[in-house]
């Protein structure tokens, strides 16, 4: 399936040359299976992401995977309020190669979220009073994998919070210049790790 910045929502999404303007438009059509890959075009989106439970259930093995360009401009997701990317109750998704600027949130995670991963994403200026950039919330939010990302919060609190989660994982990211911890394990968040990232002016 396929989404850009200047496509038309009354387009079926289903090829490069028919997408949708939105993922907001293309999750309400279509309930998203294990395997299935949303690619999101180059362009800059003002909207928020919301993806529900219907919409995040991959299996290991068939992710469902939301990917903007590795080889080209980004696939940008400005904001103002809310969250970049809200995932609830999900299971195995991926979110690959796009850039999250501007929301009091890059991304959460909450409910029963297991086994997701954070992969090649960019945030920048996810701030304000208790912003984070990659926010992992809650008791069933666990064995996640947040990998190679760069976070640069210029007003943020948080670059990646993890608040009741058990055993996921935080590699290689780059955290810089959030206003109290680049990275926190709170209370009761337990068994987690964070190998070969780098935080730094915070």
């Amino acid at each position: 399936l396929y989404t850009t910045a200047i496509g038309n929502d009354g387009n079926n999404g289903r090829t490069p040359a028919t997408p949708k303007r939105t993922l907001t438009n293309l999750l309400r059509v279509y309930d998203l299976d294990p395997g299935d890959t949303v690619f999101i075009a180059t362009g800059t989106n003002a909207y928020d992401v919301a993806v529900s439970s219907a919409d995040a259930g991959g299996k290991a093995g068939a992710p469902i995977t939301f990917v903007g360009p590795t080889n080209s401009a980004p696939a940008v997701f400005r904001g103002t309020a809310g969250t970049g990317f809200a995932f609830g109750d999900s299971t195995n998704v991926l979110l690959r190669s796009v850039k999250i600027m501007r929301f009091p949130t890059g991304v959460s995670f909450t409910g029963l979220a297991i086994s997701n991963e954070i992969r090649g994403v960019s945030f920048e200026s996810n701030g304000g009073a208790g912003g984070v950039g990659i926010y992992l919330n809650g008791n069933g939010v666990d064995m996640n994998r947040i990998v190679s990302n760069t976070i640069r919060q210029v007003s943020g609190d948080y670059g990646i919070r993890v608040v009741g989660g058990d055993m996921n994982t935080l590699s290689n990211n780059n955290v810089r210049r959030a206003s109290i911890a680049g990275i926190e394990i709170a209370s009761g968040a337990h068994s987690n790790f964070i190998t070969a990232s780098r935080v730094y002016s915070n």
